[in-house]
C-alpha cells in the first residue's frame, strides 16, 4: 500500500523544524505527530486501500467488530438455488441488499452466508434441487438484514400426470419451471417461481433487488428448454407461447435473468486487484478470473440456465449471467454451477439421471472510510448535452458528439461510464431485425483533460425488400468503443448481413442466417468484452420456402429469437434479445433515459429489434429494451413497416413486414459519464 498521509498535524511539524533551522528554537519540540487515529475493525478478509477506505469480505460466517461508528456501503447477497433435473430450470439467484449509506455503530455483528442450493439427488426428476440459503448481517441488532436464497429450479412434467416438482420454487430470486413433455392446448406451461419476501426488509424497498423466475417451455416450442432462474436484476428469460403443435421444433432455451451489477465506485478495480491475494486467489476475484469485463467483475445474484432438450443448437442454449450456471446442452448435458460467493443458480440440466448445477454461495462486503479526518475532494468537469444528479453522484449524458473536460481530478479521478452505440437497421420484406449497439460500462481513471465523446448514430432501415439495412455507427469515450449494431438481414440478401455489437436478425429464407454478436478488446484493460449477442436465425418449412418471419436482433443481454409460428398460422417474426440496465450509479426515476424494462424507471439500453412477419393475422416481432417492433402482415390491420428503435438507446430497428414493408431505423447511441461529489 502506498504512504499514508499525515494529516492536520504534519502541518505543525513542518512548522517547528523550520523554526529550528533559523535558530529560533531548539528542534527538540519538532517531533513527528502522532499517528492519526483509526477505526479499528476485524472479521472476514480485510482489505485497505490507499485513499482511505477498508474493505471486509465474508465468503462464510463470521463476526464484524468496530471500534467507531461508520457510514459503510454494505452488499449482502444469499446463496442460488440448484438448477432442475431432465430439461429443467435454472436456480434463481439469491436476493441481494444493497446500500451505500449503512451507519453502524461501534461494536459485534455476526455475520452469516448462505449456501448455494445443491441439485437434485438422487439426480432424477421425482426428486427436486434445493433452493441457496438465506445470508445475514446483525441479527439482534437494529441493523438485522436478511436475504432470502435463491428458488430452485423445477423439472420436466406437465399438469394432471402426477409429476413433482415441475414448476419453478419460490425464493430471494425465483427459480425457472420445468419443460412441458408435449404441447397442451391450450398452453399450459410450468411457471417461474415467485419471490419470497424477506423478513427485515420490505420487496418494494429500494435498497433489495430480487425477481421471479420464467417460466418453462413445452416440447413443441422454440427452445423447449426451462425457464430461467430469476434473478437480481430483472427476471429470469423465457421463450413466447405458441399456438399450436405443428411447429417443427427450433432451438434455444431461456436464459437466466440478469446480475446486479455493483457500481464501479464501490468496487473499483484497484481494490478489486488488492483482494485478489489476501482473499487467496492471486488470479481472481470472488471466482472470476483477471482480467474480465466490468459488468462480469461485479456481477451478483445472476438466475442460472434453463435446460435444452437438443444438443443441436446454433447458439449455446440456456445462456447464463455473469454468475449464474449454463443450462444443460441436449439429453445428456450438466447444468453448470453458479458462481461461489457470488450468489448465482446453478443451470438446468439436459436429461434423466443428469446433474443440473448447484448454486453458488452468498457473500457480504462492508466497505467505509476508516481514518476519522478523511477528506474527500470532488472531480470538476463540463460537457454533455444535459447533466443531472443522483444521491452523491453527477452524470453527465452525451446524446451527441461533443468533449468531456476534466478541470480538477479531485481525490482520485476515478469516472463510471455506459458507452453505447447505435442501433442497427432493420432489412425490409418479412426481413431480421437490426442488431443493438454494442453495450460497455466500466471505471475509468482520467487526468485534467479534454476527452471527446462520439455518439453512433442508428443504422438506416431499408426502403427495398432487396437489401438489408444497415449497421449502426461506433459510440466512443477514453478508446473505450461501443460498437454499432449489425443490420438486419433483407429477403433476398442473405449473403449481406452484417455484423455489430450485436448481430442482426436472419431472413426469412432459405438457411438459416443471422449476425454474430461483436467481440472486442476494451482498451481499458486487458479484457476481452462481449458488447452483444447473435440475432435470431430463420428457418424455412419443408416444401415452402417462405414459411417464417425474420429473426429478432440480437440484444446486449441475449440473442434474438427465432420466430416461433409457421407460414400457415402467421409466420410471425422473432422478438429482439434483450438489452441491459445501467449499473445503479445512474438510475434515477426523475431524469428518466434509456427505455422500459422489466424493473420501474427506465435505464434499459441496446435491445434488439423485431423480426417482420410473413403473414397474418399478426404483428411483427417486438423489439425489447429501446428495439422498434417488427413489421407485420396487412391483412391482421397493422403497419407492415418495421418501427425504429428508440433514439439514444441503441436499440435495433425493426424488420419490416410482408409485401415490401421497409425495415425500421436503428436508435443512436449514448454516453454517460458519472463521478462522486461526495462521500457518504
Amino acid at each position: 500500500m502506498g504512504i499514508k498521509a499525515l494529516g492536520n498535524n504534519s502541518e505543525d511539524f513542518v512548522n517547528k523544524f523550520i523554526k529550528s533551522r533559523g535558530g529560533d528554537s531548539t528542534g527538540l519540540d519538532a517531533t513527528p505527530p502522532p499517528p492519526l487515529p483509526q477505526v479499528t475493525s476485524s472479521g472476514g478478509t480485510e482489505v485497505e486501500e490507499d485513499d482511505g477506505f477498508r474493505y471486509h469480505i465474508f465468503t462464510g460466517n463470521g463476526t464484524f467488530t468496530l471500534s467507531d461508528s461508520v457510514d459503510a456501503h454494505i452488499l449482502l447477497a444469499g446463496g442460488g438455488g440448484g438448477g432442475g433435473i431432465q430439461h429443467g430450470g435454472g436456480g434463481g439467484g439469491g436476493a441481494l441488499y444493497y446500500n451505500e449509506s449503512l451507519t453502524i455503530a461501534a461494536g459485534s455483528y455476526t455475520v452469516s452466508i448462505g449456501d448455494g442450493g445443491a441439485t437434485a439427488s438422487p439426480n432424477n426428476a421425482s426428486n427436486e434441487a434445493s433452493p441457496g440459503s438465506d445470508s445475514a448481517f446483525g441479527p439482534g441488532t437494529p441493523l438485522h438484514v436478511i436475504v432470502k436464497g435463491g428458488g430452485s429450479g423445477g423439472n420436466m412434467g406437465r399438469a394432471g400426470d402426477g409429476s413433482p416438482h415441475r414448476e419453478g420454487n419460490a425464493g430471494g430470486c425465483g427459480g425457472g419451471g420445468g419443460m412441458t413433455p408435449i404441447h397442451p392446448s391450450p398452453p399450459n406451461r410450468n411457471a417461474g417461481g415467485s419471490v419470497t419476501a424477506p423478513p427485515t426488509t420490505p420487496t418494494s424497498s429500494s435498497l433489495l433487488f430480487t425477481s421471479a423466475g420464467g417460466r418453462g417451455n413445452d416440447y413443441n416450442s422454440e427452445g423447449y428448454g426451462g425457464g430461467g432462474g430469476g434473478a437480481a436484476m430483472n427476471q429470469g428469460g423465457a421463450n413466447s407461447e405458441v399456438p399450436d403443435a405443428s411447429f417443427p421444433r427450433a432451438l434455444g432455451a431461456a436464459p437466466g435473468g440478469e446480475d446486479f451489477s455493483a457500481p464501479g465506485m464501490f468496487l473499483p478495480d484497484t481494490a478489486i486487484t488488492a483482494a485478489q491475494p489476501e482473499l487467496g486467489t492471486p488470479t481472481s476475484f470472488l471466482g472470476v478470473p483477471a482480467p474480465s469485463s466490468s459488468h462480469v467483475k461485479r456481477g451478483f445474484c445472476g438466475g442460472g440456465g434453463g435446460a435444452s432438450h437438443t444438443p443441436a443448437a446454433i447458439w449455446p442454449p440456456g445462456s447464463a449471467r455473469e454468475s449464474g450456471g449454463t443450462g444443460g446442452l441436449g439429453n445428456s448435458g450438466t447444468g453448470s454451477a453458479g458462481t461461489a460467493n457470488r450468489g448465482g443458480g446453478g443451470g438446468g440440466s439436459g436429461g434423466n439421471n443428469v446433474n443440473g448445477g448447484a448454486g453458488g454461495k452468498g457473500v457480504c462486503i462492508i466497505k467505509f472510510a476508516y481514518q476519522p479526518d478523511f477528506s474527500f475532494t470532488a472531480m470538476d468537469a463540463s460537457g454533455g448535452n444535459a447533466t443531472y444528479t443522483n444521491g452523491d453522484y453527477k452524470i453527465h449524458v452525451f446524446t451527441s458528439p461533443g468533449t468531456f473536460t476534466v478541470n480538477t481530478v479531485g481525490t482520485t479521478g476515478d469516472v463510471e461510464y455506459v458507452v453505447v452505440g447505435g442501433g442497427g437497421g432493420g432489412g425490409g420484406n418479412h426481413a431480421g431485425g437490426g442488431g443493438a449497439g454494442g453495450f460497455l460500462t466500466g471505471m475509468s481513471t482520467l487526468t485534467a483533460q479534454g476527452y471527446p465523446i462520439s455518439v453512433g448514430a442508428g443504422g438506416a432501415g431499408t426502403p427495398s425488400s432487396d437489401t438489408p439495412g444497415t449497421q449502426g455507427g461506433p459510440s466512443a469515450f477514453n478508446s473505450i468503443t461501443a460498437q454499432g449494431g449489425g443490420a438486419g438481414s433483407a429477403d433476398s440478401n442473405p449473403s449481406t448481413i452484417l455484423n455489430g455489437g450485436s448481430g442482426g436478425g436472419g431472413h426469412r429464407n432459405g438457411s438459416p442466417t443471422y449476425g454474430l454478436g461483436n467481440y472486442v478488446a476494451n482498451s481499458s484493460s486487458a479484457a476481452t468484452v462481449n458488447q452483444g449477442n447473435p440475432g435470431g436465425t430463420s428457418h424455412a418449412v419443408s416444401g415452402s420456402p417462405d414459411g417464417y418471419g425474420g429473426g429478432g436482433g440480437g440484444g446486449a443481454s441475449t440473442r434474438g429469437e427465432t420466430p416461433n409460428t409457421p407460414a400457415g398460422l402467421g409466420g410471425v417474426g422473432g422478438s429482439g434479445g434483450f438489452g441491459r440496465r445501467a449499473p445503479i450509479t445512474f438510475i434515477s426515476p426523475s431524469n428518466p433515459y434509456g427505455a422500459p424494462g422489466t424493473l420501474t424507471g427506465g435505464f434499459y439500453f441496446a435491445g434488439g429489434g423485431g423480426g417482420g412477419t410473413h403473414t397474418g393475422p399478426s404483428d411483427g416481432g417486438t423489439g425489447r429494451n429501446g428495439g422498434g417492433d417488427g413489421g407485420g402482415a396487412p391483412d391482421s390491420g397493422s403497419i407492415h413497416e418495421g418501427h425504429a428503435g428508440t433514439v439514444n438507446t441503441g436499440g435495433g430497428g425493426g424488420g419490416g413486414g410482408i409485401s415490401n414493408g421497409p425495415g425500421g431505423a436503428g436508435g443512436s447511441g449514448i454516453v454517460m459519464i458519472a463521478y462522486r461529489t461526495a462521500m457518504p
